[in-house]
C-alpha cells in the first residue's frame, strides 16, 4: 500500500512537478532496481516522459538574469527551440556576434535553490518506505549528494573543469573538448563551442 500511495502521488502530480526535481533528489547510491520499489520507479519513469521543456518566457527570464536585459544583442542568432534537455537545464544553438556557432546551456529556474528542501523530502520518503538498511547512514549519503548536486548546478565550476580537461588533453588524437565562451558563461548559463556529433 505504501508503494501504491507514493506511485499515485507522483502520477497525479507529474504534470506540475518537473522531472528534474525528482531525478535530482535520487542519488546514484539508491537508484538500484533492488532498492527502489517497482511501482515507485515506474511512476518516476512516467513523470520523466511527461516532463516538458522550459517555456520560452522562462528561458528569456533566466538569460536576462544571467546575461543582462539586452542578452539578445550578444548573439547574431539564437534558436528558441532547445536541441536537448536534461535533468537541470536545456541547450540552445546560437551564433555569437563574432560569428561563432555555440551551444548555450540554460539552467532551469529554482533548481539550485530547491536542493536542500528536495533532499529533506527524499529523506522522509526513503525512511517511510524503508529503502535503505538501518546500518546505512542516510544523513551521510544525503550530505554527499547535496555537495555533488550543488557543484553540478554551478556552471562556472563546470566551465573551469572543462577548460582544464581541454588543456590536459591538448591535441591528443581521438579527443576533442569544446572551448568555453567566458563572456557568455555564468553560474546558471554555460556557453561553449558547437560541435556536431552523434547520439550515444
Amino acid at each position: 500500500m505504501q508503494n501504491a500511495w507514493y506511485s499515485s502521488q507522483i502520477r497525479s502530480n507529474s504534470q506540475v512537478i518537473p522531472y528534474n526535481e525528482l531525478s535530482l533528489t535520487l542519488p546514484p547510491s539508491i537508484q538500484d532496481d533492488n532498492l527502489i520499489p517497482k511501482a515507485f520507479k515506474e511512476a518516476l519513469e512516467r513523470a520523466q516522459r511527461a516532463a516538458d521543456i522550459m517555456p520560452d518566457s522562462q528561458v528569456d527570464q533566466m538569460l536576462k538574469q544571467e546575461l543582462g536585459v539586452d542578452w539578445m544583442d550578444r548573439f547574431q542568432e539564437f534558436d528558441r527551440k532547445p536541441i536537448a534537455a536534461a535533468s537541470i537545464g536545456q541547450v540552445h544553438k546560437a551564433v555569437t556576434k563574432k560569428g561563432e556557432v555555440v551551444a548555450v546551456k540554460v539552467q532551469y529556474p529554482g533548481v539550485a535553490e530547491s536542493i536542500d528542501s528536495d533532499l529533506q523530502n527524499l529523506k522522509r520518503l526513503v525512511t517511510y518506505l524503508n529503502l535503505l538498511p538501518k546500518t546505512m547512514y542516510i544523513d551521510n549519503i544525503l550530505n554527499h549528494t547535496r555537495t555533488e548536486l550543488k557543484e553540478e548546478c554551478d556552471y562556472i565550476l563546470e566551465a573551469e573543469k572543462q577548460m582544464r580537461m581541454k588543456e590536459l588533453l591538448g591535441n591528443r588524437k581521438g579527443y576533442f573538448v569544446p572551448g568555453i565562451i567566458p563572456e557568455l558563461t555564468t553560474k546558471r548559463v554555460l556557453t561553449s563551442e558547437w560541435i556536431d556529433g552523434v547520439l550515444i
